[in-house]
């Protein structure tokens, strides 16, 4: 990428889609760049790896499964977004920002299962639930975490979530350096709110050998305990 470029952010887009996001590309000063053939992606490779630490890539590529590899590969976040209008408009409104709460003075505990909660509108939920969810790999010295149990009116309900984890539990996997004492659970945003989670925390918190932690910490746990096997 040309100097005068921004480095943190590029648009992925087909010439065919002149509407979405070109106006943003213009705002941020992006390259827009797209490469059309699946079973090519030299031209990806060059671009994500010239990006910035963190940065973003703003549409979508020919294919998932590749184009997202590449992404994570280079640390870069893939954001679905080649449908998006007007975002120079929305970029300018003012947000209020929000942290998470992070218990610091956290104790690592052995013997226990592992529980943090993700929230999301659940978009590709069909890949969450692929075979990936057995993997105990790392790339890029970051693991691999797939969902392995939901919150999803019409899928997995409260008493089936409780019922899968203490599951777990009986089957003894409380090893810390074991990746099935870990579950993330993907909570879907339009079918279940807060009262959901809470009503599930409560009952979760009442089995001694259930830790609820947040997605930060539960990050922290894996990485300081569980083997590091590189892809």
């Amino acid at each position: 990428m040309k100097y005068g470029l921004n480095h943190s952010t590029v648009i992925e887009l087909p010439s065919d889609k002149f509407m979405p996001l070109r106006d943003y590309a213009i705002l941020s000063k992006s390259l827009i760049f797209y490469e059309e053939d699946v079973n090519d992606s030299s031209f990806r490779e060059k671009i994500f790896s010239s990006m910035d630490e963190g940065g973003r890539i703003l549409g979508w590529g020919p294919d998932e499964h590749t184009n997202v590899s590449i992404s994570s590969k280079y640390g870069i976040d893939m954001i679905a977004a080649d449908w998006s209008y007007n975002l120079s408009v929305l970029s300018s409104y003012k947000c209020s920002p929000q942290s998470q709460k992070i218990d610091n003075n956290f104790k690592e505990e052995d013997g226990v299962h592992y529980v943090t909660f993700i929230m999301s509108d659940g978009d590709n939920m069909q890949w969450l639930l692929g075979s990936n969810f057995t993997m105990k790999n790392w790339s890029n010295n970051k693991p691999i975490i797939s969902c392995r149990d939901l919150l999803w009116s019409g899928l997995e309900d409260e008493d089936q979530l409780i019922t899968n984890i203490y599951t777990k539990i009986n089957s003894g996997y409380t090893n810390i350096k074991d990746p099935n004492s870990y579950t993330f659970v993907y909570v879907h945003v339009w079918s279940n709110t807060m009262d959901n989670v809470n009503n599930v925390v409560n009952k979760l918190n009442k089995n001694s050998k259930v830790r609820i932690v947040s997605p930060d910490t539960f990050i922290k746990l894996i990485i300081n305990n569980v083997p590091h096997v590189d892809t």
